[in-house]
């Protein structure tokens, strides 16, 4: 679950994350899906290769002068957001890393 800055779990209509599905190879990815849009950490390009990305996953990256501190935050990661909303900013322990959105729903059937 997702939390807000005060600790106040948000509900997974709003926020959730998931990891790929093994059965189409795409279990090196991972899924946030944030207010109705999806953004992927594909750090094996296992997405990009199918052209399901806007842009590729971009690990160890500075943070944009433009990102805001959302406040949401899961299991050591923090959640920033442009307002462009193209790509979430996902600072973990080992930096940040520049997640995507996807072109359409990216999981599979």
């Amino acid at each position: 679950m997702w939390t807000d800055g005060h600790g106040i779990r948000l509900p997974v209509s709003r926020i959730s994350g998931s990891a790929g599905s093994a059965h189409c190879g795409r279990q090196s990815a991972h899924f946030l899906r944030l207010d109705g849009r999806e953004y992927v950490r594909d750090p094996e390009g296992v997405l990009g290769r199918d052209g399901l990305l806007r842009a590729p996953y971009r690990g160890n990256v500075r943070m944009p002068a433009a990102a805001h501190d959302t406040g949401y935050h899961h299991r050591g990661r923090r959640l920033w957001s442009t307002d462009d909303r193209n790509t979430a900013y996902v600072r973990a322990s080992h930096g940040m890393e520049a997640w995507p959105r996807a072109k359409e729903d990216a999981g599979c059937d």
